[in-house]
């Protein structure tokens, strides 16, 4: 089915739910009357309200057999459940027997998010907030204000409307104390006008009159320096694991045998792959005579006239490189981060299986990854 096909349908479908308001005999769930709220929907997913009685339920799967009828598409019983709230067991049996579906339990989650009859607890609330909320304080803060935002100008969608007919009964919901009786979360929502008015209002962070969590995120986040190798790391052509294994190397987080050392793992400290010296970052990167022949090959292919350094000395270099936007620097530091990333798996050729790939074979290898990397117009560079 097409999705605009989908769309139609499942509009006919809340023109069939959303009739029932004009019928006497239909009972609003008592949390749905002020919304006239029947249902919600959600891709293939459908919740539908009533209260707990036989009548109520009867006119509301009357009206979804109208919309099967029109469109052949019919519920899954075997998929479907019924829950029930603050009614007795008896109704609850014979409602469920009117149905024909089984009955679930409350709370259930949907989508992640639990659902309840009752007001959630902060431990039924804790793992989405640990999972989603705890990583990045800062960020979290914004969107969440971002909520606030939608509650203030008053948002036109069901959950606003919710939350200002139940609980700011259309006073100010700015300078209203914060309800007693509402959720956690909106409590959470709600202590973010401190954040606004912090920042001395909506202003700072509105853009063509939209809110923009990232202008809040800006004014609010921690300001801290920036580190030298950000243009060594970021906004380049290479693979995420051959940059992560370079950002390893600039905070000596490898693990090379002079750290295996310091963690009291006994190993035979000499490098694996010219014996002459204790291996670490910086023996490796380009102390080794392996290594050094690598990229010495490398930066030949490349046309860069330069001797091969220390490994602090080459990032240095690389920085300088990285400023400049031609095509052929590009190059270079795409080649520079598949040389470390190659010459580290190498060493690890050696420790698992006893045998690494001679300087010409590996310089080959690193010259051929990074041709399908950069763009067509530049591979004349690499040949």
């Amino acid at each position: 089915m097409s999705l605009f096909l989908f769309a139609i349908g499942m509009e006919y479908l809340s023109r069939c739910l959303d009739e029932l308001r004009l019928t006497p005999n239909f009972n609003f769930h008592p949390r749905c009357e002020k919304l006239n709220l029947t249902h919600m929907m959600f891709a293939d997913d459908l919740l539908m309200f009533s209260r707990a009685d036989s009548v109520s339920i009867k006119l509301l799967f009357q009206a979804f057999l109208k919309f099967s009828g029109a469109s052949w598409l019919f519920a899954n019983l075997d998929k479907s459940e019924v829950y029930f709230g603050g009614v007795s067991v008896d109704v609850q049996t014979e409602l469920r027997e009117l149905l024909g579906v089984s009955q679930g339990t409350i709370p259930f989650r949907y989508l992640g998010v639990p659902l309840s009859s009752k007001k959630l607890t902060i431990a039924q609330c804790r793992p989405l907030v640990e999972k989603n909320l705890l990583s990045l304080p800062e960020w979290n803060k914004a969107a969440v204000t971002k909520l606030l935002w939608d509650i203030a100008h008053k948002a036109n969608n069901l959950w606003v409307k919710w939350v200002h007919i139940y609980y700011f009964k259309h006073k100010d919901c700015w300078t209203t104390p914060t309800p007693a009786k509402c959720s956690w979360f909106l409590k959470k929502i709600l202590s973010c006008r401190d954040v606004v008015n912090d920042q001395g209002g909506w202003d700072g962070f509105i853009q063509g009159n939209k809110m923009k969590i990232k202008k809040l995120y800006a004014a609010i986040r921690p300001q801290v320096p920036k580190v030298p190798w950000k243009r060594v790391i970021c906004h380049n052509l290479e693979t995420p694991k051959s940059v992560f294994i370079l950002w390893l190397a600039l905070w000596n987080r490898l693990v090379t045998k002079d750290r295996l050392l310091q963690w009291n793992i006994s190993c035979d400290p000499r490098c694996f792959l010219c014996l002459n010296s204790n291996e670490s970052v910086k023996h490796l990167f380009f102390d080794c005579e392996y290594s050094r022949q690598v990229l010495n090959k490398v930066l030949g292919i490349l046309h860069v006239s330069k001797p091969v350094q220390h490994f602090s000395d080459e990032i240095e270099w690389l920085k300088k490189i990285c400023r400049s936007s031609r095509l052929k620097n590009k190059v270079v530091h795409v080649a520079f981060i598949e040389t470390v990333y190659g010459i580290w798996l190498q060493r690890n050729a050696v420790l698992f299986t006893g045998c690494y790939k001679p300087v010409d074979v590996l310089v080959r290898d690193i010259v051929f990854h990074s041709a399908y990397k950069i763009p067509a117009a530049s591979k004349y560079l690499i040949a």
